[in-house]
């Protein structure tokens, strides 16, 4: 390969240093690439000494042998090269196990033609080996001949001699190593037998094969033959060994001193010393044999030490050699009485520190740090002082260049310091791998590990290894990468500086230090005078007009002569000789030393041969600084660390097919998984990544410039890239997770994190920081040669994980219900700050909100639906409307213990992993997400707004609006069939106590509570529509608190200012604006900006957006419309369409007073459906967990749909004045503050009606409490409300001296309607009955039952005409109990002392009337006998009245059932059980009351067929009610099932829901007679 030599001011360096350079503000973390490599001066002599004859000099036959031996070094480690990476061959060859085949020769000719290359290497490779040792004994035949022995050997010399010692144990261990070649070599040599005689030149071939078989497998000597060899022609030598004991010197010398500056130079140094002891020993069966071990030519004690300090060596490679074992093969050595004195004993412990680099990391590091810091500081100041564009050559910069090429030197020798204890601790661990008792400590099963293929490389490499020692070793590597790094960027600023250096520091020698010598030898015509001046004529660069001969007038009081500033230095052979040829002045053996007699003086004295004993170790550092890079790539290559040949070799005669070993094994692979896992806080490894790689590069290089080798590229290669991709995947795993910690820590509550980290005594919460966006930032990693952009492969990993992370995310979200929406939220926000910080770090990553939109498949412009708009809608509508309860106090929904309404989801997938919360935070965020779960309240309504966002939130509540719609249609239905069947009551009197008129409430309502669809469909709806209303206010009171906030922002910018009256009180989600625009909004700020922009010709999209946020923020400002108020008016409206409003609207009587009996307004079905509401269903020996109340059951959203219905009919005041349970607790507060007076209290119940009273008022208390909260509500939320000012006339106290009325006013509220009449009077005048005495002893209640289901119709008389039939538009109301008869002149009788239980359904009966029974008042009497009832005569039913034309309502096509009615008993017996029988004491108070005949009881019309139910799931045993137990109550064990619904539609029209959700269709008509 030529090499060019670029000079210093070549144009082509500044291109060169640009390349070199980052080309970005990327942190500098890897070496300088090996791809493109430029070295300033060559890496060796390229003329191989052959110029030495230019120059006049005394050592030309050394400079000859010299120059042979490097030639044949060159060629020897060409076969170093070889004979390590050497494959087997024959290996790949199919084996010829049939010897009658037809192709059997042309088999073995493509065998042997196929060896034959390899076997002429094996032949090239004997006969370099013989050369080798004949040119090496020739050597030393020369120097042991009498006229060597008078000149002074050359350290070269002997340094070429050595190299070819350690050439040739190399490929001796290499040799023995390979078995590989032995079987090559028996396979072609059993081919080449079959085709013998087919070949020309056979017999030549035969002995060429006869050699190689004694070559490879010597029967003499099957180990060892080189070295044996050798030793043989060596022996024949005499005294031969003073020239070997002067070698040892040599190399003891040099390794004292440190003459090395390449980590090979020193360990062929320590290696040949005991070959060359082995070589120097005599026969031990020999008399006077010449015993290396007790010579005085060698320092014994100087041997030992070595030894003791390096027992183990690095051979090449995975190889290494025990220097004991080498010495063993000595004759003189005894290893039972020596080995202790030459490390050969068990002194590994005292050995173990100096081999393991963390003993010597510490003082690495210091040092690292102490020279990075001075080479920082030299570059500072000659940049500050020097231009390198125009350089300065002056011999006045000299010195200074000289101190920055001396920190160059220390830097390189610190790169070599490490790398050799790189080295050498491989070289330990090799020697040492793991026991099998080790092994089993760290849970490896050894039996079974054994069995594979490349379990002793793995016990060597995979588990040597500790975790600190990986650390250390990362960051050893790091130093050696970084320092070598740093140095090649800065050579073509050092380079010039050094030549100037060299170039002065030889005119000086030579100009100045020279001359009192050569003016001393000239004078006295000394014999050294030759030498001096060839040194001189050597390198002599003298001043133009200045004397060569200036020593001759030579005084020492002359100023030193000024040198020529020259930016060159010496050629390779005239720096060698000129060193080789001052080593020989001021040796103890040259004539300049020698002394001249008593008074002569000599030639050289001390002090000047001090001087050039200085310069020539000065000087040894020259050949490494001119040729810096090639140097420095020497010193800090570590690509021994991927090697394995030596290991492989061994695995492969245990399997043989085994093409190499697994990445899990690789040590590179091993140092760089550790840099990505390890997370201790002490030792940061990640921003060594690059470094860590680069013993691939290191590695590679050395396989295609050294060994010269494809396959072994290759291998590197497919590492290399399964490497990467295992790196990129696990530093995109590493980076990611440490980022979601870092987030999910910073979203963590300060307080919760201080107290775990407190119970904890630990910092588990706290994430140390790392600085993973120096490798991820990094866009021109070099790796064989290829520059990767190692951030674009990051941030594709990573983004693949935000999207798989999100989608998890949403995934748990939809396999949940909507309490898991703050968990959903709060790890939304994790990701997004996740994606924050790595954004934060360099890596180019997609918008997160674009992310969020393509995993909620809601892409594109139009687009307003998503998965989780879907599923939260999904949620609402199906779960938690029909399944929750809501409290209007704590403003939570909680889930209903009686599911009407049941879903089923698939249990929500767990985050593992990073994902989610990441590793760190998940425990804590479970906790804190637990506090969340099993309700729906405030923090689950803001996750809400804030997941679904201003684009979602109006599909989210159109659809709440049209699922609210469809249930009120239901509503509808259900109450226009109960209507007709509400059964006429009046208010009883106080004197009835509480006890008496809730018993009197219960014995009317209680036919309700048989009717099978009261709760399960009537309450249900109630509650839909309540809940449906209570989730639009919690979403408008959220909106319009961040409107407030927006709006505050905003106003500045838009000229809106807050009134003085700012802060006034307003009620929570009423929604009034606190801000007044100005008139003129030409003048606001923002406008002026708009037109100032316009003006200026700005963009008309940049225009139209500011405008647009103009009108957003200034139209509306004095009052903004709340999603609630649009709510309830969309209700309003909702009502009027369907009829509702029609229906059950408040009519005037004949009389123009209040209907208080039998009224039709809603307010007293209401009533009844809230009295039935407050009642306690428990029945005696009932289990307690189905003791529910049915506000625990259905919650505030049913009272609120009946609020709300009263308060769009404007029938609060009726309401409030005629409730059943309002009239219940005013008894009950009337009879907390009366005063008993004897006889006027009747009614007294027994303890068990008390209890239900007493359970009774209290939930009607908590309910007028509720209603009185709702009203409030809607009056300050119903945007259809308005003032109206009434006269209120008060009665006065007392009718005397009554003279006018007083009058006052009253603010009250009203709906749209106008008040069409003035209220003049109003006269509640009753007539009142007698108050009878106190009743007898209550009879005892029958059994609960279900009330019977209404009967069918008989078929009349033949006398009675044919019935009408029923009108098919209305199904029949539930029937009405009979009204107690009452005499001519008596009064109205008070109501019966209510019974506990409904009596048993009558039965028909002969008769039409019969007395029953008087009670008895010991003991309750049976039930009174029944008598058969005539069926009743139909009668056709009124014709509704025609609906208005001017609104007329949507009517439904049917409604459900009515509720069953029980059959009407004779009047005396409905009297019987309503009226109390009288009491004796007060007869003559009481006058008994006469029977009235049963032709005068008004009968309900009964339809000729029964319609039939609505739709409802099947039948099962807990829905069916048995007429023979007590079901009063609702079966509770397995609710039925909702009947399908209509698909809810979204604002286009479109189903926004899956199918399947949605309202059930109206309950079909009754059949038509």
């Amino acid at each position: 390969m030529s090499t060019e030599l670029l000079s210093a001011t070549d144009p082509i360096l500044p291109v060169v240093r640009n390349l070199t350079a980052p080309p970005d503000d990327t942190p500098a973390i890897e070496s300088a690439p090996l791809s493109l490599t430029v070295s300033i001066a060559p890496t060796h002599n390229p003329l191989n000494f052959s110029d030495h004859n230019a120059f006049d000099h005394m050592f030309v036959n050394e400079m000859e042998t010299k120059a042979a031996i490097e030639q044949l070094l060159d060629e020897g480690s060409h076969f170093v090269d070889m004979l390590y990476t050497f494959r087997s061959a024959s290996r790949a060859i199919p084996m010829i196990n049939d010897q009658n085949a037809p192709n059997k020769a042309q088999l073995n000719r493509a065998t042997f033609d196929v060896l034959r290359p390899e076997i002429v290497k094996l032949k090239a490779f004997m006969e370099f080996q013989d050369l080798t040792i004949r040119t090496f004994c020739g050597n030393i035949q020369h120097l042991v001949s009498p006229e060597a022995r008078k000149k002074v050997v050359p350290e070269g010399l002997y340094d070429a001699l050595i190299k070819v010692v350690d050439l040739l144990q190399k490929l001796d261990n290499l040799k023995d190593m390979k078995a590989c070649l032995n079987n090559d070599f028996s396979r072609y040599k059993r081919a080449f037998g079959s085709i013998r005689s087919d070949l020309s030149d056979g017999d030549a071939l035969s002995d060429e094969i006869h050699d190689l078989q004694l070559f490879l497998g010597n029967p003499a000597h099957p180990k060892q033959l080189l070295f044996y060899n050798l030793r043989d022609n060596l022996k024949r030598i005499p005294d031969h060994e003073e020239i070997i004991c002067e070698m040892i010197e040599q190399c003891v010398g040099f390794l004292e001193e440190e003459n090395y500056l390449v980590p090979d130079e020193k360990y062929r140094l320590i290696r040949a010393v005991p070959h060359l002891m082995l070589l120097a020993d005599g026969e031990a069966d020999i008399p006077k044999s010449f015993n290396i071990f007790k010579n005085k030519l060698v320092n014994v004690s100087r041997l030992q030490k070595l030894f003791k300090r390096y027992p183990y060596i690095p051979e090449i490679g995975d190889m290494s050699i025990k220097m004991t074992f080498i010495l063993a093969r000595a004759p003189h050595y005894d290893a039972s009485t020596m080995d202790s004195y030459w490390g050969g004993g068990s002194n590994d412990s005292a050995v173990a520190p100096h081999y393991l680099l963390s003993k010597q990391w510490k003082s690495f590091r210091e040092d690292h740090l102490s020279w990075t810091s001075d080479f920082a500081n030299a570059m500072n100041a000659l940049k500050a002082n020097f231009s390198f564009e125009s350089f300065d050559k002056s011999s006045h910069n000299a010195d200074t260049f000289g101190e920055v090429a001396n920190i160059a030197l220390a830097g390189i020798k610190l790169v070599r310091d490490m790398t050799c204890a790189v080295t050498e601790q491989s070289c330990w661990k090799f020697a040492h791998p793991m026991t099998d008792e080790d092994l089993s400590k760290i849970g490896i099963d050894v039996a079974t590990s054994c069995m594979k293929p490349g379990f002793e490389y793995e016990r060597a490499v995979r588990y040597n290894y500790s975790a600190p020692e990986l650390s250390v070793l990362v960051d050893t590597i790091s130093m050696i990468k970084s320092m070598s790094s740093l140095l090649l960027k800065n050579e073509a600023a050092l380079a010039p500086m050094i030549r100037l250096y060299v170039h002065n520091e030889l005119q000086n020698l030579v100009q100045n230090d020279l001359v009192p010598a050569l003016h001393r030898a000239d004078k006295k015509k000394r014999p050294v005078m030759t030498s001096l001046m060839q040194i001189r004529t050597l390198a002599l660069d003298i001043l133009q007009g200045k004397r060569h001969d200036d020593y001759r007038v030579y005084k020492k009081s002359n100023p030193k002569a000024d040198v020529p500033a020259r930016v060159v230095g010496p050629a390779p052979t005239q720096l060698h000789l000129m060193r080789t040829m001052l080593r020989s002045l001021y040796d103890d053996k040259s004539e300049a030393r020698a002394s001249r007699g008593f008074f002569s003086k000599r030639d050289l004295d001390a002090e000047e041969a001090k001087v050039l004993e200085s310069f020539y170790r000065t000087s040894l550092a020259f050949p490494y600084l001119l040729s810096f890079s090639d140097t420095l790539s020497k010193v800090s290559d570590i690509g021994d660390l991927w090697y394995r040949e030596f290991y492989l070799e061994v695995s492969k005669q245990m399997n043989s097919k085994l093409p190499q070993f697994p990445i899990a094994m690789s040590l590179p692979w091993i140092l760089t998984e550790h840099v990505i896992n390890n997370v201790t806080a002490d030792t940061p490894l990640i921003e060594d990544l690059a470094y860590t790689m680069d013993v691939y590069n290191d590695a590679a290089h050395r396989a295609l410039y050294s060994f010269n080798n494809q396959y072994l590229y290759d291998e590197i290669q497919a590492e290399v890239n399964l490497a990467f991709d295992q790196l990129v995947f696990s530093i995109s795993d590493e980076t990611y997770t440490y980022h979601k910690d870092m987030a999910a820590t910073f979203h963590l509550p300060d307080s919760f994190k201080n107290t775990v980290e407190a119970a904890m005594k630990a910092n588990v919460l706290t994430k140390s920081v790392r600085r993973h966006f120096i490798p991820t930032s990094q866009r021109h990693l070099q790796l064989l040669g290829r520059s990767i952009d190692l951030n674009h492969l990051v941030s594709q990993h990573i983004s693949n994980k935000l999207y798989l992370d999100i989608e998890l995310c949403v995934k748990r979200y939809e396999a949940s219900d909507l309490s898991f929406i703050c968990e959903f939220q709060s790890t939304l926000s994790v990701i997004r700050t996740t994606h924050g910080y790595l954004c934060d770090s360099g890596l180019t990553l997609d918008d997160f909100d674009a992310i969020v939109d393509v995993v909620n498949e809601s892409v594109g412009a139009t687009s307003v639906r998503g998965r989780i708009a879907i599923h939260t809608l999904r949620t609402l509508v199906t779960d938690l409307f029909p399944n929750y309860s809501y409290n209007i106090y704590t403003q939570r929904y909680v889930r209903s213990p009686i599911i009407f309404r049941p879903n089923d989801r698939k249990k929500p997938k767990s985050a593992t992993g990073n994902l989610g919360y990441g590793h760190m935070c998940s425990k804590a965020y479970e906790a804190i997400n637990k506090n969340k779960k099993g309700f729906v309240g405030q923090p689950h309504f803001i996750a809400v707004v804030e997941a679904l966002g201003k684009q979602c939130l109006p599909l989210l509540i159109e659809e709440c609006l049209n699922n609210l719609e469809e249930r009120l249609v239901d509503v509808d239905s259900y109450l226009r069939a109960m209507k007709e069947g509400l059964p006429p009551s009046k208010l009883p009197k106080y004197m009835f106590r509480t006890g008496g008129c809730y018993g009197f409430f219960e014995a009317k309502l209680k036919p309700f509570l048989g009717y099978e669809d009261l709760k399960s469909e009537v309450f249900q709806n109630f509650r839909e529509c309540g809940n449906t209303l209570f989730f639009l206010k919690d979403i408008s009171d959220l909106i319009d608190l961040d409107d407030s906030f927006s709006f505050v922002g905003a106003s500045p910018f838009v000229g809106v200012d807050a009134p003085k009256d700012a802060f006034s009180t307003a009620g929570r989600g009423s929604s009034n604006s606190v801000y007044s625009a100005e008139e003129d909004m030409s003048s606001t700020p923002l406008n002026y900006v708009l037109n100032e922009f316009i003006n200026a010709g700005g963009d008309s999209y940049a225009s139209q957006s500011l405008s647009d946020a103009h009108d957003l923020y200034t139209k509306d400002v004095k009052g903004v419309r709340s999603v609630f108020k649009t709510s309830l008016l969309h209700v309003s409206k909702t009502l009027q369409a369907i009829g509702l409003n029609e229906s059950w609207a408040t009519r005037p009587t004949a009389s123009g007073t209040i209907e208080v009996e039998n009224p039709t307004e809603f307010y007293r079905l209401f009533s009844a459906l809230n009295f039935l509401f407050c009642m306690n269903e428990q029945q005696q020996g009932e289990d307690e967990e189905f003791n529910l109340s049915d506000e625990e059951e259905f919650g505030h959203g049913f009272a609120l749909t009946g609020v709300l219905l009263i308060h769009n009919l404007n029938q609060r005041a009726s309401f409030e004045m005629l409730d059943f349970s309002y009239h219940v607790l005013n008894v009950q507060k009337h009879e907390l503050c009366s005063i008993e007076k004897p006889g006027t209290m009747i009614a007294n119940v027994d303890d068990e009606m008390q209890m239900q009273t007493d359970r009774f008022v209290v939930m009607a208390n908590r309910q007028r409490d509720v209603h009185f909260n709702l009203f409030s509500m809607l009056v300050a939320n119903d945007p259809t409300t308005i003032n109206v000012s009434l006269t209120t006339f008060h009665p006065p106290s007392t009718d005397k001296d009554l003279k006018s009325i007083p009058t006052g006013a009253l603010k009250i509220t009203s709906s749209m309607r106008r008040i069409e009449q003035k209220v003049h009077s109003l006269s509640l005048d009753e007539t009142e009955p007698d108050v009878p005495a106190a009743p007898p002893t209550r009879p005892p209640p029958p059994a609960r039952t279900k009330p019977p289901a209404p009967p069918k119709p008989l078929s009349a008389p033949a006398a009675t005409p044919a019935a009408a039939p029923a009108p098919a538009s209305r199904p029949p109301p539930p029937p009405r109990p009979a009204p107690a008869p009452e005499s001519v002149e008596a009064k109205v009788e008070p109501p019966a002392v209510p019974i506990k239980k409904p009596p048993p359904p009558p039965k028909p009966a002969a008769s039409a009337a019969a007395p029953a029974p008087a009670p008895t008042p010991a003991a309750r009497p049976p039930p009174p006998p029944k008598k058969p009832v005539p069926p009743p005569v139909p009668t056709p039913a009124p014709s509704p009245a025609p609906a208005p034309a001017s609104a007329p309502p949507p009517v439904p096509a049917s409604r459900p059932p009515p509720p069953p009615k029980p059959i009407p008993a004779e009047k005396n017996e409905e009297e019987s059980a309503q009226k109390p029988p009288p009491i004796n004491k007060m007869n003559s108070a009481a006058p008994p009351p006469v029977t009235a005949s049963t032709t005068e009881s008004a009968k309900p019309p009964l339809p000729s067929k029964r319609p039939p139910p609505p739709p409802k799931p099947s039948a099962s045993a807990s829905t069916v009610p048995d007429t023979t137990k007590d079901v009063s109550k609702p079966a509770r064990a397995k609710p039925p099932p909702p009947p399908p619904r209509k698909k809810i539609t979204n604002m286009s029209g479109k189903s926004a829901l899956p199918a399947g959700l949605g309202k059930a269709p109206p309950p079909p008509p009754p059949p038509k007679s």
